[in-house]
């Protein structure tokens, strides 16, 4: 027998959450945002916006602060090139929804992440700092987020130093995410 490919997975992944967890949505939601991230590391911008997109719209109808947020977030990054404005609000929109409470903390972080991310990409230095800053800052509280989000956040704090031109700053906040990688088990 041939081989799956990735592509056809990732379309079987989908008809499987369309008829397995139609009654779950949450859950639905939850997994559109994973099938959209990796298509997104996989360079298939299309798939993956149409799948955040799904995840995003979906999400409007549920009562579940942290899973809205999610997905909102998710959706902020796909469109900010296309209308920052709602980006922001987006953003904006789902760290309002979120309690300040542990377990939100790492929603949170990933949103602030992905506010790093736009000014990071607008070459806004001081709005990538602070919005990166802010990411650690929910992390260091305590969450429940992926080891791969602090990377994330510690290469955002330097992306923004560097804009800065705080070469010093930047390549701190670079050797931490380096060690920070390593200590996951990432290379």
């Amino acid at each position: 027998t041939q081989p799956i490919s990735v592509r056809e997975l990732l379309s079987r992944s989908e008809a499987l959450v369309e008829k397995r967890f139609a009654r779950d949505e949450a859950l639905g939601v939850d997994l559109f945002i994973s099938i959209s991230n990796v298509y997104g590391l996989r360079s298939d911008a299309d798939d993956s916006l149409r799948t955040a997109k799904r995840a995003y719209e979906t999400s409007l109808r549920l009562g579940d602060p942290a899973v809205r947020a999610n997905a909102a977030c998710l959706w902020a990054g796909s469109v900010f090139w296309d209308d920052r404005a709602q980006a922001e609000r987006l953003i904006g929109g789902a760290l309002a929804l979120l309690p300040q409470e542990p377990q939100s903390n790492g929603i949170a972080a990933s949103c602030l992440v992905t506010r790093a991310q736009i000014a990071e990409l607008k070459l806004e230095g001081p709005a990538t700092v602070d919005a990166a800053q802010q990411a650690l800052d929910r992390l260091a509280a305590g969450a429940l987020a992926s080891s791969f989000l602090k990377v994330d956040a510690l290469h955002m704090m330097a992306m923004g130093h560097r804009l800065l031109g705080q070469t010093s700053r930047a390549e701190r906040a670079f050797a931490q995410a380096s060690q920070e990688l390593d200590r996951i088990g990432g290379d």
